[in-house]
């Protein structure tokens, strides 16, 4: 049994490598899509409570709503260093957030996968994490999926 939640949320970005406007900042009305399995149901029929999910899925993306993403290393981090001579508030800069990856559709479908995983999912609950489709547009998308046991 497979079951999906979705969470939506204004996210910014840039992809300093990319040859064409990608490399500018930009952003995207993500939506996120998350598919979680289980061979058994809990007592209650479920494969995790719908309400369960929402929170582990809040505690990953409650940060990058409305924040701004960066591959580790590229220039634009060096921005937050401003939040220590300003209140933050004031910046809009505490909101920066680096990864290892460039944060494509696809590096943040993996990311945000791997991130899911650790938190929903163990032997107590039979559940887990199927996959993570990120999308930043209604018609632009990518899935990252569990590679098959």
């Amino acid at each position: 049994m497979i079951i999906t939640k979705e969470v939506e949320f204004p996210m910014g970005h840039r992809l300093q490598s990319h040859p064409g406007l990608c490399r500018h900042i930009h952003g995207h009305g993500y939506r996120v899509v998350v598919e979680v399995e289980s061979r058994i149901l809990n007592s209650q029929g479920m494969v995790i409570d719908f309400s369960d999910l929402k929170k582990e899925m809040e505690s990953v993306f409650e940060g990058y709503d409305h924040a701004f993403v960066i591959e580790r290393g590229d220039p634009f981090g060096d921005l937050r260093a401003l939040n220590e001579n300003y209140p933050p508030k004031t910046t809009g800069l505490s909101r920066i957030i680096e990864i290892e990856e460039p944060p494509t559709a696809e590096n943040l479908a993996r990311h945000w996968f791997r991130k899911l995983e650790f938190r929903i999912g163990n032997e107590d609950t039979h559940c887990r994490v199927v996959s993570v489709t990120v999308y930043e547009s209604p018609t632009t998308s990518a899935k990252y999926e569990r590679k098959s046991d």
